[in-house]
């Protein structure tokens, strides 16, 4: 049967405290970007004779595919009829935030952000 020493916690703190001491910081890798509505670009969209709830759902995938699958905004529409209002765009190299301005301008909607949340509602 082996025995083993007890270790008190301090001197298990102690002896945790000078591990790597002395040895270079491990180089992590780059950070990873923070996507945000204003930097994920959109290459390329074109919607006509859509719906909103069509075109958003389209910038919501195009999003994702630019990110890497690393951001995909949700996008609430508030209203009986907003979400099938038609819109027409057409973009290259653009912000989302500026796209997501384009289709408010479209359909007269108010749009406000909560983080990566987008709501479209009517005015009041």
């Amino acid at each position: 049967m082996k025995v083993f020493p007890i270790i008190s916690l301090a001197y298990f703190s102690l002896l945790m405290m000078g591990v790597g001491r002395g040895s270079e910081p491990s180089q992590a890798g780059p950070a990873a970007p923070h996507y945000t509505l204003d930097n994920v670009m959109i290459d390329h969209f074109q919607a006509r004779g859509a719906t909103l709830s069509e075109a958003l759902e389209a910038l919501s995938v195009l999003s994702e595919n630019a990110t890497a699958h690393r951001y995909r905004p949700t996008f609430v529409i508030i209203g009986g009829t907003a979400a099938s209002r038609p819109v027409s765009l057409n973009i290259a190299r653009f912000p989302l935030s500026a796209a997501i301005a384009r289709l408010a301008e479209d359909t007269g909607l108010l749009v406000t952000h909560r983080q990566d949340t987008v709501i479209f509602s009517t005015r009041k």
